[in-house]
Formats: C-alpha cells, sequence, structure tokens
C-alpha cells in the first residue's frame, strides 16, 4: 500500500467520523427543539382550559360545593320535558 492510499483511505475514515458526530449532534439538537414545541403547545392548551376551572371554584376551597351552579326554573324543565314527549311522538 502506497503512502498515497493510505491517506486517502485515513481520510474517508476521518470524514466518515466527523460526518457521525455531526449527526449525532443534529439528532439531539432536532430533540431538543422538538421537546420545546411541544412543552409551549401543551402549555398553551393548559393555559385555555385552567382558567374555566378556576373561574368556576373547581380549584378553590371557598365554595362547600364545587361545580358551576345552574338553576333551573319551572318554565324551563316544562320546556325540556315537552322537548321529550315530541320525541316520543315521533317514533
Amino acid at each position: 500500500m502506497s503512502k498515497r492510499e493510505s491517506t486517502s483511505s485515513k481520510f474517508k475514515k476521518d470524514k466518515a467520523k466527523n460526518a457521525q458526530d455531526y449527526m449525532e449532534a443534529t439528532m439531539k439538537h432536532m430533540f431538543g427543539i422538538i421537546i420545546v414545541i411541544v412543552t409551549l403547545f401543551v402549555g398553551f392548551l393548559l393555559g385555555y382550559s385552567i382558567p374555566p376551572f378556576i373561574h368556576s371554584g373547581v380549584f378553590s376551597s371557598e365554595r362547600t360545593e364545587k361545580g358551576v351552579e345552574v338553576k333551573v326554573d319551572d318554565n324551563l324543565e316544562k320546556f325540556y320535558e315537552d322537548l321529550y314527549k315530541n320525541t316520543e311522538d315521533e317514533e
């Protein structure tokens, strides 16, 4: 094997090693970017879903009964009963 061939093969091995190191560094970098994007998306969704629970008192210890209070008067209750009767008549 001549000196030129050994230098050439050594250069190819070094180039392959550098390419592998580059790919590993790029994969680690991409993984970090993906983690940041997923974290931001989940934070955005939680930011929109938690305030209604706080407003209704689900996470509060001040109220004895947790949740949203719904006041149904007699007219509204009769309206819903009539809706149910109408669906029975159609069948």
